[in-house]
């Protein structure tokens, strides 16, 4: 079956056109599982207002109550199904690839271009989608409102004011990710449950110490099993993989700081 992809470049939106941000309402969100399963070419977010939705992707199902956001990478097959009485949806629309996101503090930057990545880093796994879950999300629900009637009524500076809203939600997705820290659900996810663990330890833990022996304990396996599936899950070896968590952490640093090369190489931990 072909992907069914849907090129939001091409759809003449005017605020993701300009400053590479947009959202969209869907008050009164019904889908009894009927639709296609379909992927966008930037990162699409899904939130849950009110009502439960079901997030599909590959043969994997999460529940998505009032509070949670589905981050869908680019062109990941999902769909969103829902009961007879529906949800309210909101849709965010992020292209890091053709615009920056706006400078956060340094403790955050990192985590940032973790969630939201201006391209699918290699090691990623197929099929990934990453969840947070807001308990006091009324905060959330009302800034995100916000974005909605000022997209709607693009009234003058709008694109400032939502270029400043954005700001926010970055940092409070930030820090929810640091204080509760963040969900992954990839296709097939069950063959992959301890693998998936060992790499979200490196996504976390770059900067310190790594020993081929503690990954594979982690994960349960020998380390020469352990090789051989991390690098069938990701493509990448682990050590590989660590040095990509590093690269990534260390540009990051370079765009957001004035520290010297070799303090950010050490402090990432080369």
């Amino acid at each position: 079956m072909p992907k069914n992809m849907i090129l939001l470049h091409e759809a003449s939106i005017a605020s993701l056109s300009s400053i590479g941000f947009a959202v969209a309402r869907f008050p009164d969100y019904r889908d009894a599982g009927g639709a296609l399963p379909h992927g966008h070419d930037i990162l699409e977010l899904n939130y849950i207002v009110s009502g439960t939705a079901i997030h599909r992707i590959g043969n994997m199902e999460r529940e998505c109550s009032p509070g949670t956001l589905g981050i869908v990478r680019y062109g990941e097959q999902h769909s969103l199904v829902t009961a007879q009485q529906g949800a309210d949806v909101i849709n965010l629309y992020l292209d890091p690839a053709n615009h920056a996101l706006p400078s956060l503090p340094p403790e955050f930057s990192t985590v940032i271009s973790s969630l939201f990545p201006p391209a699918l880093h290699p090691g990623t796994p197929p099929g990934l989608s990453v969840f947070l879950q807001f308990q006091d999300h009324a905060n959330i629900t009302q800034l995100l409102s916000f974005c909605c009637t000022e997209q709607q009524l693009m009234k003058p500076g709008y694109e400032t004011t939502l270029e400043s809203v954005l700001r926010i939600f970055l940092i409070a997705c930030a820090r929810q990710a640091i204080e509760e820290g963040v969900e992954t659900m990839a296709a097939d996810a069950s063959r992959w449950r301890l693998l998936e663990g060992v790499r979200l330890k490196l996504d976390r833990e770059f900067a310190a110490p790594q020993r081929l022996s503690d990954l594979a304990q982690k994960a349960g396996i020998s380390e020469a099993h352990f090789c051989r599936r991390f690098k069938s899950y990701t493509g990448l070896t682990p050590f590989a993989y660590l040095a990509q968590c590093r690269i990534r952490a260390a540009m990051q640093d370079l765009r957001n700081s004035n520290r010297k090369v070799l303090d950010i190489a050490f402090s990432v931990g080369f």
